[in-house]
């Protein structure tokens, strides 16, 4: 399961860098996504599967987001800074 509660540890932070690694051994994980924020400590994302990435920015606020899904797909984490 993984650790949402290190979820909230990076809210509120202001990303300063992405960094995203391929494994070149086809070992795990196979991809690994980092951030890295303004006050230099940095988060990882990673899987055991090539990644993909959206084709942009999307203008949608928390709510269109919850509701947002193809196929539908379950919120498993719901957290805001400005919702508490």
């Amino acid at each position: 399961m993984p650790d949402y509660d290190a979820l909230n540890q990076i809210l509120g932070k202001t990303i300063k860098g992405v960094i995203v690694k391929q494994n070149k051994n086809n070992g795990f994980p196979s991809m690994a996504v980092y951030f890295v924020f303004e006050d230099d400590t940095t988060y990882e994302i990673y899987a055991d599967y090539r990644m993909s990435f959206a084709g942009g920015v999307n203008s949608w606020d928390m709510e269109k987001t919850r509701k947002y899904g193809v196929p539908p797909m379950e919120n498993v984490l719901d957290i805001s800074v400005d919702e508490g």
